[in-house]
C-alpha cells in the first residue's frame, strides 16, 4: 500500500486517558504503535492495531465516552484514508482489470465499516461533554465519505430495456440525493459548531464545505463561499502565508471553470505571491453531472442494442420462414404469423446472458449561457462507449448558472452511467 499524500495525515489523537489500569496501559502502548504505522503510511498494518483499541475501550471499566470515540476516530481516519488510496488507484490508467476488482471489494469493506466507526463516534460525543475540535472533524469526515461514496445498488431484475433502466435511475437518484442532503447538512453543522473555536478552524471548515459544494457543481454557492475564505484567510495568517495556496489553488478552479476570466487572473497572481513560483490555469475538469437532472438514468450502450436488433432481425427472418412453410402445406397462416410476431417483444435476453455491468464514462462538456451541451468529448479508448458517453450527454439540459445576475458558461466534466456485458 502506498503512503497517503502527507495533506492526508491529520496527527493520530493519543488521547487515552491516564487511568491506572492495565487495560489502559494496553491501549496507550497500541496507540504509541498505531501513530508509528500511521505515519510511515502503512495502513494496512495500522487497522488490526486500531481495532483493537476499539475493543478495549468497549469494555473498559469504568467506560469513557471521550476514549472510546477517539479511538472510534482513529480507526475510521486509517481506513479513510485506504479509501483514498484505493479511489486514487482505481482511476489510474496503469491499474489491471483484476487489480481492480480487488480493490472495489476493500473499497466496498471500507466505506461501509468507516461510516459505521463515523455514524458511532458522533453519537458517542455527544454524551462525552467533548468542547475539542473532535466533533467537527467526525462531521465533515462522514460528510465527505457520504458524497465520495455511494454504495452500489443491488437489483438482480436489472436489465437493459427501458423500464429496468428507469427502475434503476429512480433508485439511484433516491439514494444519491439522500447522501448528498445528509453530507451538506453535517457541514453546515459543522460550520455553526466551528465558529465558536474561530480562526483557523473555521476558516477550514468552510473550506470543507466549499469544497462539497464544488463538487456538487453548486459554483453559485461555492464562489461566494471561496471569496470569503480567501478573505479570511488573508487577515487571518496574512496574504503572504504559504497556507494559502491551497485555498487560492481550489477557488482558481471554480473561476477558470465558469469562464471569470479576470478574477481568475488576479487569484493566479496571489498563487504566484505566497508560493514564489510561476503558476498557470488549471486543466483539471470540474464535475458539473448532478447539475443535469437525467444524470442518475442508465442508458444501454450502443453494442447493446446493436446486438439486441440483430437478434430481432434474426427472429424476424426466422418467423417469415415459419410462415412460408406454413402457407406452402396450407396450415393456419394467421396463426402462425401471430405465434412468431416480434411486435411488443425486447431481445436483450441473449446479450443480458452475459452478464450485465454498469460502466461510468467521463464526458469533457462545454456548457452555453441556458445549460444546453455545445461540446463533448469522452474520456474513452472503446469506440463503443464513446460514442454512448457522448450521444447521452448531448441530449441532457444543465441547469443553468447565473453569476451576479448575469447567465455563464460553465466547462467540467460530466459522468455518464451505461449498462454493458
Amino acid at each position: 500500500m502506498r503512503k497517503p499524500p502527507k495533506r492526508w495525515l491529520p496527527i493520530v489523537v493519543l488521547l487515552i486517558a491516564a487511568s491506572g489500569g492495565s487495560a489502559q496501559s494496553e491501549a496507550q502502548r497500541l496507540t504509541v504503535r498505531l501513530s508509528e504505522l500511521y505515519q510511515k503510511g502503512d495502513l494496512t498494518a495500522a487497522i488490526p492495531v486500531a481495532e483493537e483499541i476499539v475493543a478495549i475501550e468497549r469494555k473498559s471499566i469504568p467506560a469513557s465516552g471521550r476514549n472510546l470515540t477517539s479511538a472510534l476516530e482513529n480507526l475510521a481516519q486509517v481506513k479513510l484514508d485506504r479509501i483514498k488510496l484505493s479511489m486514487a488507484e482505481l482511476r489510474s490508467p496503469e491499474t489491471k482489470p483484476e487489480r481492480a476488482v480487488e480493490i472495489v471489494k476493500l473499497l466496498r469493506q471500507d466505506a461501509a465499516e468507516t461510516e459505521t466507526h463515523l455514524r458511532e463516534a458522533i453519537e458517542v460525543s455527544k454524551g462525552a461533554g467533548s468542547n475539542s475540535a473532535q466533533p467537527i472533524n467526525l462531521r465533515t469526515s462522514l460528510a465527505w465519505l457520504l458524497y465520495n461514496y455511494v454504495p452500489a445498488e443491488s437489483d438482480h431484475k436489472l436489465g437493459f430495456d427501458k423500464d429496468s433502466r428507469d427502475r434503476l435511475g429512480m433508485q439511484q437518484r433516491a439514494m444519491y440525493l439522500k447522501r448528498f442532503d445528509e453530507a451538506r447538512s453535517l457541514y453546515a453543522e459543522a460550520v455553526r459548531m466551528a465558529g465558536d473555536f474561530g480562526g483557523s478552524m473555521s476558516i477550514a471548515t468552510e473550506f470543507r464545505f466549499a469544497e462539497f459544494e464544488s463538487a456538487m457543481g453548486n459554483f453559485e454557492a461555492a464562489l461566494p463561499m471561496y471569496a470569503k475564505i480567501a478573505a479570511d484567510a488573508e487577515v487571518a495568517f496574512g496574504r503572504r502565508d504559504p497556507q494559502l495556496a491551497l485555498l487560492y489553488e481550489a477557488y482558481l478552479k471554480v473561476l477558470v471553470a465558469t469562464k471569470q476570466q479576470d478574477l481568475a487572473f488576479e487569484v493566479l497572481s496571489k498563487i504566484v505571491g505566497v508560493t514564489g513560483k510561476s503558476a498557470e490555469y488549471p486543466k483539471t475538469l470540474l464535475n458539473v453531472t448532478y447539475r443535469a437532472e437525467k444524470a442518475f438514468a442508465p442508458v444501454t450502450s450502443s453494442r447493446i442494442e446493436l446486438d439486441a436488433k440483430a437478434s430481432k432481425d434474426q427472429a424476424e427472418l426466422s418467423g417469415r420462414g415459419v410462415v412460408a412453410r406454413t402457407a406452402a402445406a396450407g396450415g393456419d397462416i394467421a396463426g402462425a404469423t401471430l405465434a412468431v410476431s416480434t411486435h411488443g417483444k425486447t431481445f436483450y435476453d441473449t446479450v443480458a446472458a452475459k452478464g450485465i455491468r454498469t460502466r461510468k464514462i467521463l464526458v469533457r462538456v462545454e456548457l452555453d449561457e441556458s445549460g444546453a451541451v455545445t461540446a463533448a468529448e469522452a474520456l474513452s479508448n472503446e469506440k463503443d462507449m464513446k460514442e454512448t458517453a457522448e450521444t447521452t450527454v448531448k441530449q441532457w439540459k444543465f441547469r443553468p448558472l447565473t453569476i451576479a445576475g448575469k447567465p455563464s458558461k460553465v466547462g467540467g466534466y460530466a459522468e455518464v452511467t451505461i449498462l454493458t456485458n
